[in-house]
């Protein structure tokens, strides 16, 4: 979708005329990549991918998701050029019912989201023990050469 769609002036002008577009990167923000996959699987009751495509509200609150769309209409999937469009036109107007939606999902959270949000120190004890033992006491940093942080 990057190229075929991202790329495209057409596209493009569809786009910033609806919506406000933020590119997650799911390398850089593993994080953000878990809570919209996790949204995905709640929207659509499906494992979700890549490249994903999440409609969120102003409030930050997912409404509508999808995974590829080609930018034409192929493979019996819609185009990003039909969707874009009728997104922007559910979401003007079906507002309150989509904030209903949303409320009654936070409201009784499926167990599978209590799961993924069960927070433990666990982990963080078992790094933090981990990162004491590579520690460098005499030059400082972790381990060996290099001695500066590598991207996760």
């Amino acid at each position: 979708m990057a190229h075929e769609s991202f790329e495209d002036a057409e596209v493009a002008a569809l786009m910033n005329r609806h919506f406000i577009n933020i590119k997650v990167d799911r390398e850089e923000r593993p994080d953000l990549d878990q809570i919209y996959q996790l949204a995905y699987q709640m929207l659509a009751q499906r494992g979700g991918g890549w490249p994903l495509t999440m409609f969120i509200t102003p409030d930050q609150v997912p409404f509508f998701c999808g995974t590829y769309f080609p930018k034409q209409p192929r493979y019996q999937m819609p185009g990003f050029l039909d969707v874009l469009p009728r997104v922007a036109e559910f979401y003007a107007s079906h507002k309150d019912e989509i904030n209903a939606k949303n409320a009654k999902m936070f409201d009784a959270p499926p167990s599978s989201v209590a799961a993924a949000t069960a927070l433990s120190l666990a982990p963080l004890d078992a790094a933090a023990r981990d990162l004491a033992g590579q520690f460098d006491r005499v030059w400082g940093g972790f381990g060996g050469a290099p001695k500066f942080p590598r991207p996760s």
